[in-house]
């Protein structure tokens, strides 16, 4: 199946686009500019006259100037079905713009992949992500580690204190789609025992089931998740992951854990992904009925 995605500059798309082509031809594929001054939309439409897909999907940003107008989305959708995938459906400021998208029809159906709970979207899934850069077999290298920014914030207040106590190695991302380093992070993961994850929203009003979950899981990594994070609805706690409620806890769990029981859980969120929630799995569900 022929698929064609528009989608903001950020790298965090990267793994999502790459989901689709990890059980399906190479989409068609075009960036805009989100922070442009204006509209950033003048090649779009003949983006998808030329890709001449069978689906589209479309991942942006909630307010910032560069998004394509709904008459713009509202027209590639008369070309084609398309489907609005959207990172932090389960955050309340997302709300009123996928409200105006229904009311203008935008989309065939919107879909929040952060497992959390969103009045606006038609299907609340999980992050698709391609599951390629996580095979092989890897030797476990670190006991625990962190791969993400954490200064400032909720998540800084609960992994600094693991790096500084020397419990947590952490590893700084590389930003933007052109100096992207996601290959070298799935290895870095795949080689990682244990990871810690905040399940704090963008805005930090609300918890969610970030792409970290997943990404956990296809390295066979055991996760120390959130105990508030809607995670425990889509996997079992103490089975799939452990939850914790402080920076505290966390600590304790990976001074006490035995390597075995960490690698247990980590196969067993492993497995239940590619079972329930693969990136095939989920796109599948998506176009349903659209396609």
């Amino acid at each position: 199946m022929k698929a064609a995605f528009i989608t903001t500059s950020t790298d965090n798309c990267n793994p999502i686009v790459g989901g689709w082509e990890s059980f399906n031809e190479t989409p068609a594929w075009t960036r805009y500019n989100e922070a442009a001054a204006g509209p950033d939309e003048s090649h779009l439409l003949p983006f998808i006259k030329e890709a001449a897909p069978d689906v589209a999907f479309y991942i942006g940003a909630a307010w910032l100037p560069g998004n394509p107008r709904a008459e713009t989305l509202g027209a590639i959708r008369e070309l084609v079905p398309l489907i609005h995938i959207c990172f932090d459906g389960g955050d309340a400021p997302w709300w009123p713009k996928m409200a105006e998208y229904s009311q203008a029809g935008c989309f065939s159906r919107q879909v929040n992949i952060d497992g959390a709970s969103c009045p606006t979207a038609d299907l609340t899934t999980l992050v698709p992500i391609d599951p390629r850069p996580y095979a092989g077999d890897y030797t476990k290298r670190r006991k625990a580690g962190f791969a993400g920014f954490t200064a400032n914030t909720y998540r800084g207040s609960v992994v600094n204190p693991l790096v500084q106590h020397g419990l947590v190695e952490l590893r700084h991302r590389k930003t933007g789609y052109k100096n992207n380093d996601y290959d070298d992070f799935a290895k870095w993961l795949c080689e990682t025992g244990i990871t810690v994850n905040t399940a704090v929203t963008g805005t930090e009003w609300r918890r969610h089931v970030k792409g970290r979950v997943i990404e956990a899981g296809l390295a066979k990594c055991c996760l120390l998740e959130d105990d508030q994070s809607p995670t425990k609805n889509w996997f079992t706690p103490m089975v799939d992951y452990i939850p914790f409620g402080t920076s505290e806890e966390a600590a304790y769990i990976i001074k006490h854990m035995p390597e075995q029981q960490a690698r247990t859980i980590g196969e067993s969120l492993h497995a239940k992904i590619h079972e329930r929630y693969s990136a095939k799995t989920i796109y599948e569900a998506m176009i349903k009925g659209v396609v």
